[in-house]
């Protein structure tokens, strides 16, 4: 019923049968030709690695793919779905915690062929007509979404958009169509909180016949084991394939941990300072924004004058879309560039860099977080034609670890996990991935369980839930923007010969910010709040930070 409600809102180019339309933007699908040039695309002339292929012959319904960073597992995501996925649509979801609103997938970064298969409308866009619902602008941004969905063949997407129907989401609700006839790609899967986590075991059991990978470089036992249950449930085993060995086994970590260290140590700005001395790039990670900031303005009062070549960058999530867009674009660039770099980041990079630096500085974190940021580091590699592998810089890099002490974004018990990671390990000075992988695999962390389900378990009168664990934060828009808002919706509106057009425009502007005192008395603008020029500062620079008291 919702999804005919949602066919009925389509308006078409000119009189036609909309039952026809329907079955013919449903019937785009992926094909073999569509998955090789998707393979091609990033592949090149190169044959798929063993363990591409591995992937690609797995043959169990639910597969799982527990492999470093860096080892090509998205090129064996689509050598899978050539086998799995064929005449169906494709979505390849990311734990992002930017809202579904926000469009393309901030962490996917996509080539020229993967965008021809996200687009792949063959003249059958559709606007929608939507009257008498100017209250309900959620909704309209819901359907215009799902409609995407139905039209494409590749959906690259928060995975919000799939699990999301689990808790009776809109956007999910809307796409069920699309989501019938899919294969899917869950990837850092890791990253799921406890919630989630429960809702993507519901998932796998209303799914039956739905093709799914679930990747990550860092599963814990536990996950491993509560997914088994999930299958076995359903009389179904799962697959598993391990990353390449060659490329595991390599050597590239020395570990230092500095327990008496804060991130104002001398000794920390020391070793910074000698590797932009030499031309390195170095990634450091905090674990909030405001100490992100702190640090970044830290680095440019010590390194500006003294290393001039230099480029000092941060990057973190609480940035307007538009800039955080440019942001990552930046901090990628310079690590590809000549320059020395020093890159001040938060947990974003843990799912969204796909860069190699030579120094990593990273306050304590929880295991799985600790090994993903470590997937940033001395991560290119070259291979020989006879298959064995070096690292490209040449010599094994430093991971420097400090304490951290305040009492969020972590719990103890997560945090205590991080210090056990590195108590165990040691200060090696060759740490592979395999080690890294093998010593978190020993720490006890609790079974994930199967999460209540809105749409499940409560019957035909039910309401949307939160799929997630409460974050602490919430997207806006900043009421300083707003008049440039309205002008590039009457520009949108004139381009497309539309009204209504404000909420797309303002995609580009939202952007997320820590809850704050009085926050639910602010004006809204759809399902946006606006947040006051009192509360909240802005700068293209550095991001948002809340208003400091007068």
């Amino acid at each position: 019923m919702i999804a005919a409600d949602l066919a009925g809102s389509a308006l078409p180019a000119a009189d036609e049968d909309i039952s026809a339309w329907v079955r013919q933007v449903l019937g785009l699908t992926l094909t073999e030709a569509d998955l090789q040039g998707a393979i091609a695309s990033r592949l090149g002339d190169r044959p798929l690695r063993p363990f591409q292929q591995a992937i690609a012959a797995a043959g169990h319904r639910i597969t799982l793919v527990k492999a470093g960073c860096g080892t090509g597992k998205t090129i064996g995501a689509y050598a899978w779905a050539k086998e799995r996925g064929q005449n169906r649509k494709l979505f390849f979801g990311y734990p992002t915690t930017g809202t579904a609103s926000q469009g393309f997938m901030d962490y996917a970064v996509a080539t020229n062929f993967e965008c021809d298969l996200m687009h792949s409308r063959a003249d059958l866009d559709r606007e929608l007509l939507f009257s008498g619902e100017t209250d309900d602008s959620e909704g309209i941004d819901a359907r215009l979404s799902a409609l995407r969905a139905w039209r494409n063949k590749l959906i690259i997407c928060t995975v919000d958009t799939v699990l999301g129907l689990v808790q009776n989401n809109r956007k999910p609700l809307y796409a069920f169509p699309a989501l019938l006839q899919a294969a899917f790609v869950f990837d850092e899967v890791h990253a799921y909180d406890g919630q989630l986590f429960g809702a993507l075991r519901r998932f796998l059991t209303a799914f039956p016949g739905a093709p799914v990978l679930l990747m990550s470089a860092s599963f814990s036992p536990e996950q491993i084991e509560a997914i088994r249950q999930t299958a076995a449930s359903m009389g179904e085993e799962i697959g598993m394939v391990e990353g390449p060995a060659a490329l595991e086994k390599l050597p590239r970590y020395r570990l230092r941990y500095l327990p008496e260290a804060t991130d104002s140590f001398d000794a920390l700005w020391a070793d910074v300072g000698d590797a932009l001395a030499v031309g390195q790039k170095v990634l450091w990670v905090t674990n909030t924004v405001a100490r992100c900031i702190e640090l970044y303005r830290a680095g440019r009062d010590r390194f500006d004058s003294v290393f001039p070549n230099a480029r000092v960058l941060i990057y973190h999530s609480r940035f307007r879309y538009r800039d955080r867009l440019r942001k990552h674009g930046a901090v990628i660039e310079a690590f590809q560039g000549d320059r020395p770099v020093l890159a001040l980041t938060t947990q974003v990079c843990e799912m969204s860099l796909d860069l190699s630096a030579d120094l990593l500085v990273t306050a304590m974190a929880p295991a799985a977080a600790l090994i993903q940021r470590m997937g940033r580091l001395n991560r290119r590699v070259v291979e020989a034609v006879d298959g064995s592998v070096r690292l490209a810089s040449g010599a094994i890099q430093a991971a420097v670890i400090y304490p951290w002490t305040e009492p969020h974004p972590y719990r103890q018990e997560e945090l205590a996990t991080g210090q056990q990671l590195v108590a165990n390990l040691g200060e090696r000075s060759d740490i592979s991935q395999a080690n890294l992988a093998e010593t978190a695999a020993k720490i006890a962390t609790s079974m994930p369980q199967a999460a209540h389900s809105v749409w499940l378990d409560e019957g035909w009168l039910s309401y949307p839930q939160p799929l997630r664990e409460g974050g602490g934060s919430i997207t806006v828009l900043l009421e300083k923007d707003m008049g440039d808002i309205k002008k590039e919706a009457k520009r949108l509106e004139s381009e497309k010969g539309r009204q209504g057009l404000f909420l797309l425009a303002a995609q580009g502007w939202s952007v997320p910010i820590r809850l704050m005192k009085g926050w639910e008395q602010w004006k809204r603008c759809g399902f946006y709040f606006i947040a006051p020029s009192t509360a909240v500062h802005y700068s293209e620079e550095t991001g948002a930070e809340p208003c400091q008291p007068k």
